[in-house]
């Protein structure tokens, strides 16, 4: 799965977001959710009302599902 997503974030004095904007979806759910996440979380520092724009690229390898018939053995 793979997709960029591109958020506006508006961050108040002293650093805290007070909301996010999806300006470009990735065309995956989760990984939108992914971006509005990080950037809720995100540390901002500025000292006036600020808005970012924040491009998120992701890439993730989708592993292949683990046979099925292995038997797990304990010591």
């Amino acid at each position: 799965m793979e997709g960029k997503v591109i958020l506006s974030v508006l961050v108040a004095p002293g650093g805290r977001v007070m909301e996010i904007k999806l300006l470009e979806s990735s065309g995956h759910e989760q990984l939108d959710k992914a971006a509005e996440k990080a950037a809720r979380i995100g540390r901002f520092e500025t000292e006036k009302w600020t808005e970012y724009f924040i491009p998120f690229t992701f890439k993730i390898d989708e592993e292949e599902e683990p046979p099925q018939n292995v038997e797990s053995v304990s010591k």
